[in-house]
C-alpha cells in the first residue's frame, strides 16, 4: 500500500516476479487504488486465502487477485514467505516534487495485524 504526497487515494499493488516481468500485461489485475481520508486514520486490509488475495481500504474491497492455473506456477508465489510493505512517498519521480512548505510529513500507524484464511 502506498500513499503519494498529499493524494486522496492510496495505491495497492501485489509485486511479484510474474506481475513485474513475466506477465507482459496479461494475467489477473494486480494493482488498484481506493479513496482515503487524508487527515484521518484509514484501515487497510489484506486477506490471504488459498487461491486468492483480497485488498481493502476502509472496508471496501479494492482488488481480488486470484490464482489462475492457466498462467503457470510463477503467477502465484504466495505459498512461501513474502513481505508486506506500507509506505508513503514524498518527493520522488512517481509522486512528484515535494514542496518545502509541505514538510515534514508523517505517517502514523496504530497497528498491523496479519490473518491467513486457509479456505475461501
Amino acid at each position: 500500500c502506498e500513499k503519494l504526497n498529499f493524494d486522496d487515494i492510496a495505491h495497492q499493488t501485489l509485486h511479484t516476479r510474474f506481475t513485474l516481468t513475466d506477465s507482459l500485461n496479461v494475467g489477473p489485475k494486480h494493482s488498484s487504488t481506493g479513496p482515503i481520508k487524508r487527515n484521518e486514520f484509514n484501515v487497510y486490509a489484506v486477506e490471504h486465502y488459498r487461491d486468492s488475495i483480497k485488498l481493502f481500504i476502509n472496508n471496501v474491497c479494492t482488488l481480488t487477485y486470484k490464482r489462475l492455473p492457466e498462467f503457470g506456477p510463477l503467477q502465484w508465489s504466495f505459498d512461501k514467505q513474502y513481505a508486506l510493505y506500507v509506505d508513503m512517498q514524498v518527493g520522488a519521480p512517481w509522486p512528484g516534487e515535494a514542496k518545502l512548505e509541505d514538510l515534514p510529513v508523517e505517517m502514523a500507524i496504530d497497528w498491523i495485524r496479519y490473518y491467513e484464511y486457509p479456505d475461501e
